[in-house]
């Protein structure tokens, strides 16, 4: 049965109405209050991308949640990134991504939020193939302070085509706002980016635990091996860095512990051994269909 929908006269009281939906969605999956109300606010900033005409493809670990919804890990943070042939003028592409986001925070859905996008507090891709920024994000409703969260835009990394339509915004449904799409990278060139992200070689130990319960994840969820290994060589030379190894090391012992707790946490079944062995098997797949 779909939920009942009700329209809210005023700010107050959908924000009552959003902040007891948060509380029922945080206790029923184990999610941060904080992580859901961001993803609310993540939410109602992408309804407004495709009524805005401005062309962002949507990246990152809000990404995967939009797909699959609380099975996922919890993120604050909004990964978005543009085509580098939408500001050619490199000289100017900080001041075009500030416009750009202005111009979606600035559409008017009728839905009580409003979005200020501050100044870019520091610089993404240093020695990578792309540019990038973390602008600060305030969403507010009713001019009452809801959420603020950064937004990481990035111009020039792999945008691989055709790209996905995902939904976004059913969780506001309830209040009457109608849902929407946006375009999204393919699953299995995420894959294939955490893939890059676990094997490239740092001066320090690897910490990103992340990764590896978001590939256990993506295989779990029947990622076909193939749509890997067709994209996975031209993300790679994209990102820089090593080659797609023939053979995946082993993560740090020091994972173990946090990666069991996170695998708790989102009901993922498995243990830090048998999450390597789970990669290691895919990856040679991977590699097998490459040398087709």
């Amino acid at each position: 049965m779909s939920e009942l929908v009700k329209i809210y006269k005023t700010a107050e009281a959908f924000r009552v109405a959003l902040e007891s939906k948060a509380k029922a969605e945080s206790s029923k999956s184990g999610s941060p209050l904080e992580a859901v109300r961001a993803a609310r606010a993540f939410e109602a900033f992408l309804l407004r991308v495709r009524p805005s005409g401005q062309p962002v493809v949507l990246k990152g670990g809000f990404a995967i949640y939009v797909r699959f919804g609380s099975l996922t890990r919890p993120t604050e943070d909004l990964d978005l990134a543009v085509r580098r042939d939408a500001f050619p003028d490199k000289t100017n592409q900080l001041k075009s991504m500030q416009r750009m986001l202005e111009t979606i925070a600035s559409f008017d859905l009728g839905d009580f939020f409003t979005f200020t996008v501050g100044e870019a507090s520091q610089g993404l891709g240093a020695d990578r193939e792309f540019d990038g920024w973390r602008f600060p994000i305030e969403a507010r409703i009713g001019g009452r302070e809801y959420k603020r969260f950064h937004i990481d835009m990035t111009i020039g990394d792999a945008i691989l085509v055709p790209l996905d339509r995902v939904p976004v915004g059913d969780t506001l449904a309830f209040a009457g706002q109608l849902g929407g799409e946006i375009d999204s990278i393919r699953l299995a060139q995420h894959f294939s980016e955490k893939l890059h992200a676990y094997v490239r070689v740092r001066r320090k130990e690897n910490s990103r635990v992340k990764d590896l319960f978001d590939l256990v994840f993506f295989i779990q969820k029947g990622l076909e091996a193939i749509l890997v290994a067709e994209v996975v060589v031209e993300i790679f030379a994209s990102c820089g860095g090593p080659e797609v190894p023939d053979e995946l090391k082993p993560p740090p012992r020091s994972w173990k512990i946090p990666f069991e707790e996170m695998a708790t946490d989102n009901n993922m079944r498995i243990s830090f051994e048998d999450a390597f062995k789970t990669i290691v098997a895919y990856h040679s797949d991977v590699m097998a269909k490459l040398s087709r």
